[in-house]
């Protein structure tokens, strides 16, 4: 089964964000980033010191991330800037170099303070030579599930409880484990984030752990009985979903 994505637009263009003009041009010297445009938590994440684009140093080119989802705190600082200047006033629109163009392989989202869907208008140069740059509001899904097991012999009744982060409920589910079989339980496609998860079982012992819902790529978290105690842990990193950072020569670091 191939992994299962959702990305929903909000039905509103969220990152339009200021009256008037919404567009801001690389070449336009007398424009800024102004934080207090935004009206919302621009000034807290803006990572860029207000610089413009064409302001940077940048090597003559960066390679691309083939990963669905793309980092605010790790990309280059020329396009966090290119990012500033979208959320503050609406839009990022050049008529030279795109660097975001550059650096996305064909990703869904950016992780911004909440997910966001990116849009470029003009890929090829538009009729005016122009690109433009502008997110949207989204959400993310993976498949989550739990597989419960035991290294203990006999039979075993618990409760599975997972509940989200605003403390919505979203599976109170009673299982029955043996040391010859288990039980997995599957939520279906649910956002990414973080879940609490509450184990019980029956005359044993219970836990809980927060753990959060990313790339799991339909791997399941392991619940494990073990002879005095319940182990909670999520699928092994094998490195796969190592997150995209760039180096000063624009080549893919992902250990930055």
């Amino acid at each position: 089964m191939k992994r299962r994505q959702a990305l929903r637009h909000s039905g509103a263009f969220l990152v339009m964000l200021v009256a008037g003009c919404v567009s801001t041009t690389d070449d336009d010297s007398n424009s800024s980033v102004d934080a207090d445009d935004s009206g919302n938590e621009t000034k807290d994440r803006q990572q860029s010191d207000g610089k413009r684009p064409s302001e940077f140093d940048t090597p003559s080119e960066f390679e691309s991330c083939p990963q669905r989802i793309l980092y605010y705190s790790r990309l280059p600082p020329v396009v966090q800037a290119e990012i500033d200047i979208a959320f503050a006033k609406g839009q990022y629109e050049t008529d030279g170099e795109l660097f975001w163009d550059q650096i996305d392989g064909g990703a869904e989202a950016l992780y911004y303070e909440g997910y966001y869907e990116p849009h470029v208008d003009g890929e090829d140069g538009g009729s005016d030579g122009t690109q433009t740059l502008t997110f949207y509001e989204t959400t993310v899904t993976e498949p989550l599930s739990i597989a419960i097991n035991t290294q203990v012999d006999g039979r075993y009744t618990g409760w599975l409880t997972v509940t989200d982060q605003d403390g919505s409920e979203l599976r109170n589910e009673r299982f029955e484990v043996t040391d010859e079989s288990h039980s997995e339980i599957n939520l279906g496609d649910v956002e990414l984030g973080e879940y609490d998860i509450h184990v019980s079982v029956e005359d044993h012992n219970e836990a809980n752990k927060t753990l959060p819902n990313d790339y799991f790529d339909e791997r399941p978290i392991m619940v494990t009985i073990e002879e005095n105690r319940l182990r909670i842990t999520p699928p092994p990193d094998d490195g796969g979903h190592a997150r995209c950072a760039w180096n000063e020569q624009g080549k893919l670091d992902f250990g930055g």
